[in-house]
């Protein structure tokens, strides 16, 4: 199901609550902070689908925050908490 989600679409499955409490509050730690990244990251997805171009603070920015959920998810993964 997953598979056929949108980004946006997996910030709202992210910010319910049992789905927070359940799965995803181990990996991102901060519901706000989540929610503002998937929210951007939501708006990347947009702009590109409608073929404007990244300037390269937006790319900057894609990248720290894709390296940032990559992060998190390898801390969810091998039990560290180093964030």
């Amino acid at each position: 199901m997953l598979d056929f989600a949108y980004i946006g679409d997996l910030g709202q499955i992210l910010r319910r609550k049992d789905n927070w409490e359940a799965a995803f509050s181990v990996v991102f730690r901060d519901p706000k902070e989540s929610e503002v990244l998937i929210g951007r990251l939501a708006g990347f997805r947009q702009e590109t689908m409608h073929f404007r171009p990244l300037s390269d603070h937006e790319f900057l920015y894609l990248t720290v925050a894709c390296q940032w959920i990559v992060q998190c998810l390898d801390h969810a993964v091998d039990g560290s908490n180093g964030r």
